[in-house]
């Protein structure tokens, strides 16, 4: 059997097997899943339907429980993963039983069965019991931009807009015939005048990977202009493209005076100068705005939001945290990455800021709910780095832990 990922576990309970074409496949969910799994049902047919597989798709809500035996309650009860499903198919009733607490475990345990089908002179299926669970629970594709995270489409073929959605689509659903459920999908700027038609095919491919369980993740700076600067591999995304606000820091706006904050590039101190304060409120209003403006306009399932460019831990101290401004020391008086009342401080209230402002975005039109539907990926400074001591990693680690506390 070739099912991918790998179940947690997987039991042939015979060699019979069942004849898939004129089986029944029933759903067991909870009664106020009812709504959501509609639109799993649309997306599971259609791709049945693209793997010749002519199949009887039945609900049935969780009052019903007479399918569940105390393995599978014990196994819900321990799995901490929304995404868990039981398959089960029978060749007594010629059938296949998908259970979860979960609208996205029931779509992936019928993706599996899909994977069990076997195509020979019939369609037919194992007799079988899987019991499954993600060992993380986002698991990305990074094969549409050509540099990881940045840089361009690789699936623009410059053959026409509809059919570069049609391929976007059509990659879409072999996301999540593998259960990918996120795809570093564009960047690196917060930009919507790419093209003629961007945000209305945005928000098309949007609302075509929600119910996939699949989030489109969007990248680029938190700060007001990011980068290193040009004279790098990635020019395109290091060479100052422009961060949420699109400021400097400045002593009031919109004319007031620049000043220098958190440092990014030892070599540019302009750098320092490019909406990295953490302490200045009315650039964080700015900044908050302009995530609003652009989430309503793209509706994304994830942000990628980097800030500063820096990476060991002595680096990040030296060039990042030593070059505060006054307001910030004041506010953040300790010169370690990892306090509370240090980096870790700052770096947690520019998130929070931006968070606040993300989750007060809804479309009751498109139904999209962005403290539902939207993730925030935290980026720098300090990644961290294998070449570093021990020490400075188990520093790193709490200056993360401090952050996500926060």
């Amino acid at each position: 059997m070739f099912i991918v990922p790998e179940p947690k576990r997987c039991v042939v309970t015979s060699d019979k097997k069942l004849f898939a074409r004129n089986s029944s496949i029933r759903f067991i969910a909870k009664p106020s899943l009812y709504n959501i799994i509609q639109h799993h049902f649309k997306v599971f047919k259609d791709i049945s339907i693209r793997n010749d597989a002519e199949l009887s798709l039945k609900l049935v809500l969780l009052k019903d429980c007479s399918c569940l035996d105390t393995k599978d309650e014990e196994f819900f009860s321990s799995s901490l993963s929304k995404q868990s499903y039981i398959l089960k198919t029978s060749t007594e009733d010629n059938s296949a039983l998908v259970i979860s607490n979960s609208d996205i475990g029931l779509l992936y345990g019928a993706i599996s069965f899909l994977q069990l089908l076997e195509k020979d002179e019939v369609l037919s299926c194992p007799e079988a019991v899987i019991y499954d669970y993600p060992r993380f629970e986002y698991r990305a594709g990074l094969r549409w931009l050509l540099c990881g995270e940045a840089c361009r489409w690789s699936y623009d073929w410059g053959d026409g807009r509809a059919n570069l959605i049609a391929r976007f689509k059509k990659k879409l659903d072999q996301c999540l015939q593998s259960k990918i459920n996120m795809v570093f999908f564009d960047g690196f700027d917060w930009g919507t005048n790419k093209y003629d038609g961007y945000i209305d095919d945005m928000k098309e491919l949007s609302s075509y990977a929600i119910p996939r369980g699949i989030k489109l993740v969007f990248g680029g700076y938190g700060i007001g202009i990011g980068g290193w600067g040009s004279g790098n591999i990635l020019t395109e995304a290091h060479n100052f493209v422009p961060g949420f606000s699109k400021q400097k820091n400045r002593k009031y706006y919109p004319d007031g005076p620049v000043y220098k904050c958190c440092g990014n590039n030892p070599k540019d101190q302009k750098t320092r100068e490019h909406g990295n304060c953490r302490s200045k409120e009315e650039l964080n209003k700015l900044i908050a705005q302009d995530l609003i403006d652009y989430v309503k306009k793209v509706e994304p399932g994830a942000l990628y939001i980097h800030h500063e460019d820096n990476n060991f831990y002595t680096e990040s101290t030296e060039v990042f945290w030593a070059g505060r401004c006054d307001d910030c020391r004041k506010k953040w008086p300790s010169d370690k990455l990892e306090d509370y009342d240090g980096a870790a401080g700052a770096i947690a209230a520019g998130y929070n800021n931006l968070c606040r402002a993300l989750f007060s975005v809804e479309n009751p039109e498109t139904g999209y709910k962005a403290s539902r539907d939207c993730v925030i990926v935290p980026v720098s400074p300090a990644y961290g780095d294998r070449s570093e001591s021990d020490q400075d990693w188990d520093k790193l680690i709490t200056l993360w832990t401090n952050i996500s506390k926060q």
